[in-house]
């Protein structure tokens, strides 16, 4: 088996250093490093990207372990485990004795794989950078993915036994479902908060004319505000009042963001709603009783404006 044969299209491959592979006595990826969590949780795609154990050069790891490539692994990060209650006992010693207070918070291994030859990262990953001193992880650049996918895996039957024995996969399986609503929520916040800090950094730019003066919140501050927006139980157009998707395939489907009062320059929360990008491009700076006038003569010819769209 190759690691191409178990990987998707989207694939991505992050670098994780280790002592050693992945086995029974450490079945687990931990770190010391809370930005490793922050950085899993922030941009790791469950059941899509992998990490990768790249043996340390360091007196810790093994001679026959260093500067290779040891073990790929799929991890559970809709929650963070306490390590020590997934160790063997051997293991936990070694652990609490010559490195106390470190590893305490770990991610699950869901899927594990253990490459056949170990070989020496560097003849694999020419173009990705292998110094992880100072960082908690790296993805592997896409020029180095070809070498990659070619490598053969030994599947660790060992958990894969474990994990149906313990009967984690429905709940897993529930938690990853709302946790990707959970990443959508957060695209599309960050989508329409970049959007929005464009024009309040373009304004007053002369382009082919003078671009309208906006102003609001910081990047950060407006993705939360936007965020709070999208949470709304029933998500709905500010301005028609139907159901409003998440990640439609119709992008007149989509999220836009639309300042209530288009005469006041402000993308504060107080002038900002969330509406279908039709409907924004529909009302452009109109107001909203003018838009309302409109959207009632829709209606008044029997046209459906209320649609649920996946």
């Amino acid at each position: 088996m190759k690691l191409r044969d178990i990987a998707l299209p989207g694939s991505r491959f992050f670098l994780k250093a280790a002592y050693g592979p992945l086995s029974q006595d450490w079945p687990v990826v931990a770190s010391s490093n809370r930005a490793f969590e922050n950085q899993m949780q922030q941009d790791y795609i469950s059941d899509q990207d992998w990490i990768v154990y790249l043996g340390t050069k360091g007196k810790h790891t093994n001679e026959e372990f260093r500067g290779r490539l040891l073990s790929v692994s799929q991890i559970d990060i809709t929650h963070v485990e306490d390590t020590y209650t997934h160790l063997s006992p051997s293991a936990l010693a070694w652990a609490k004795k010559d490195h106390p207070g470190k590893w305490l918070r770990c991610f699950e291994v869901i899927r594990g794989y253990e490459f056949t030859t170990m070989p020496l990262a560097n003849s694999v990953l020419q173009s990705t950078g292998l110094n992880l001193w100072h960082t908690p992880s790296r993805k592997i650049e896409n020029a180095d993915l070809d070498a990659l996918l070619e490598l053969e895996l030994d599947p660790l039957e060992w958990l894969d036994v474990r994990r149906r024995e313990t009967g984690l996969l429905e709940r897993r399986t529930a938690a990853i479902e709302k946790m990707n609503v959970s990443q959508a929520l957060d695209r599309e916040a960050l989508r329409l908060a970049l959007l929005a800090s464009d024009r309040i950094s373009n304004s007053g730019e002369i382009v082919s004319r003078k671009a309208p003066e906006r102003t609001g919140p910081l990047p950060a501050q407006l993705q939360a505000q936007i965020r709070s927006l999208l949470e709304k139980e029933p998500r709905i157009c500010a301005l028609c009042g139907g159901h409003l998707p998440l990640l439609p395939k119709n992008k007149l489907m989509k999220a836009s963001g639309d300042r209530i009062d288009s005469s006041l320059p402000s993308y504060g929360l107080e002038n900002y709603q969330i509406v279908h990008y039709a409907c924004n491009l529909a009302k452009n700076d109109a107001t909203a009783s003018e838009f309302g006038e409109w959207l009632g003569q829709l209606r008044s010819q029997g046209i459906k404006t209320e649609v649920n769209y996946a």
